[in-house]
């Protein structure tokens, strides 16, 4: 909750999901969010993996296995929770993540739709099996080229169930979904970094990639990659976007 948080009107809320194997704590270091938050005065929300993996890991259960917890639930009854405590904006509900939290953030794309007003996966964008949201829903996406995680050109599914595309795919699907130009505008924001923007989408549900040569499995801003903030430009996406 940000110092300042108006308590006469009710606030957005950005929900902010860890990685594979990851933490909250983790997610907030490697994001810088609530730096933004109390900047911005939105009400930033993360929350704990429990979804237990084959190799051991916790994860975010992004394929909906019916033996595993209910993600999207849990997302719904966070929400709920923190409704209760300080009110949230419900045209403004916003999620983003990184790699396994990309996933999932992918996933409630497609299962949320009519709540989230936009979502922002970082280096692990999917368009998820059965997916099917009920509204077209904007999408704001990075991904380095030479991610060795979750790979860019091809779906890995032997290492990873969720990883059922490469990057380029899920974005076209997404824009497809949301019924958007067959083909982006590019923009070169470095050398290394292209901007890909789907334009004339349904309810206008832009679809925005940064596409880059180079920096791995990392969250721009942070790590490898200097040259753009993430954060920063998914505030900036989900400022222009709210509930119709």
């Amino acid at each position: 909750m940000p110092p300042n948080l108006s308590t006469n009107a009710a606030s957005p809320l950005v929900i902010n999901l860890h990685s594979t194997g990851g933490r909250p704590e983790g997610q907030e270091r490697i994001s810088g969010m609530s730096l933004i938050a109390d900047r911005e005065n939105f009400i930033l929300l993360s929350g704990m993996a429990s979804y237990l993996r084959a190799d051991g890991s916790r994860t975010w259960n992004a394929d909906l296995d019916p033996d595993g917890v209910s993600d999207v639930s849990y997302i719904l009854a966070a929400i709920e929770a923190v409704d209760a405590q300080s009110s949230v904006d419900r045209n403004r509900i916003y999620v983003t993540g990184f790699s396994g939290g990309a996933r999932m953030a992918s996933r409630l794309a497609c299962e949320l739709s009519d709540i989230l007003a936009a979502v922002a996966p970082v280096a692990g964008v999917q368009f998820a099996k059965n997916c099917d949201p009920s509204r077209a829903i904007p999408i704001i996406t990075f991904h380095s080229e030479d991610d060795p995680v979750n790979t860019y050109y091809t779906g890995n599914v032997d290492r990873n169930p969720s990883w059922i595309d490469g990057v380029e795919l899920a974005i076209s699907n997404w824009a497809e979904s949301n019924t958007c130009s067959a083909s982006p505008l590019d923009e070169f924001i470095t050398q290394e970094i292209t901007r890909l923007t789907y334009i004339d989408c349904s309810g206008q549900s832009t679809v925005v990639f940064y596409q880059l040569d180079r920096g791995g499995h990392a969250w721009p801003g942070t790590s490898s990659i200097t040259d753009i903030n993430a954060s920063e430009l998914i505030w900036e996406f989900f400022e222009e976007h709210q509930l119709p």
